[in-house]
């Protein structure tokens, strides 16, 4: 069995210039201070790079999608993104839709009792969804000067 004393004396001095450039390579990079480092100091890649490995022997590689998919018809005439809504009910129509058929409601004449009912019943569900599109309105408006400040 080989020990440590009966090893050849090129083995130590393999050991000892290893051991120098370890050194050499804290002391250039000073690597001790390296904990002193801030975390907000710190950046992140988030796309990835090649490594070296692949730049010495020249790798390329593709970054084909997995899949691709066609956006819906009229998804770039849309003011807002497709799935977020910032009315109570969008399928009443656009802001000027809704308010012409308030006009209209107003101006129907109704015959009897029961009409009458039925129209003040509309035209006050009417005034309620217009009132909660104002203060959902109002909020989003809030949290973008939130997000700005």
């Amino acid at each position: 069995m080989t020990t440590i004393d009966k090893l050849d004396i090129a083995v130590h001095v393999q050991y000892a210039q290893r051991t120098e450039m370890v050194e050499n390579i804290r002391r250039e990079y000073r690597l001790e201070e390296a904990g002193a480092v801030e975390q907000h100091a710190l950046t992140v890649a988030l796309s990835q790079q090649m490594s070296e490995m692949d730049l010495l022997l020249g790798v390329m590689r593709t970054y084909a999608p997995w899949a691709y998919f066609y956006p819906p018809k009229k998804y770039f005439n849309q003011r807002r993104p497709a799935f977020v809504s910032y009315r109570v009910a969008p399928s009443l129509g656009s802001l000027e839709k809704q308010q012409s058929d308030t006009e209209k409601l107003e101006n129907v004449k109704c015959k009897n009792a029961e009409e009458e009912e039925e129209r003040s019943i509309l035209s006050g569900c009417l005034a309620a969804i217009e009132e909660i599109n104002d203060l959902i309105g109002f909020v989003v408006g809030r949290i973008g000067q939130f997000l700005q400040g």
